[in-house]
């Protein structure tokens, strides 16, 4: 089940987190952003696993596709190793085909055991385009947005708290 997890995250205030048995699971339609063709894009996120044991079709991954007229694989996925390791970052860079005007993807949740769920957490999901920040996505729960986006500019004067897609 896919949940936001406030106890861990890399940024405040939360995380994207899953658990999964025997096979991997999908969290689906994690990003979208405008990009042109022949331009380098580099996908950047941050993952932290507990007792993940998924190799090959139960691997954890973050895939990469691309849109005009038809859909098409951008890139192989960006893999993530089985096992328990603490937050770390993931990076790909990738040069976008000719007649690819959008770039979008899910996160797939590497496999546990039956006895033993895997647990994965993402955060900082981060798009560059020719090395400029085109798309973000902290993984912040909707309700927390919410609050955020109406108290801290009240209580601080700040104005408007943006989460999600930076533009």
């Amino acid at each position: 089940m896919t949940t936001y997890d406030f106890l861990n995250f890399k940024s405040f205030p939360s995380s994207l987190k899953e658990e999964t048995r025997a096979k991997k699971v999908l969290i689906p339609d994690v990003y979208a952003a405008a990009v042109k063709p022949g331009s380098q894009v580099t996908l950047s996120i941050h993952v932290k696993q507990s007792n993940v044991v998924g190799k090959g079709i139960n691997q954890g991954s973050l895939s990469i596709w691309g849109r005009n007229t038809g859909e098409k694989i951008v890139s192989p996925a960006m893999l993530f190793p089985e096992g328990t390791f603490d937050w770390m970052n993931f990076k790909k860079t990738i040069t976008i085909p000719s007649g690819v005007t959008l770039l979008y993807g899910s996160l797939w949740a590497g496999a546990g055991t039956e006895d033993t769920p895997g647990i994965s957490w993402f955060d900082d999901l981060k798009i560059y385009q020719d090395g400029v920040l085109i798309y973000e996505n902290n993984f912040t729960a909707p309700i927390v947005q919410t609050a955020v986006g109406v108290v801290l500019p009240i209580a601080t004067g700040l104005g408007v708290v943006r989460f999600g897609k930076k533009g």
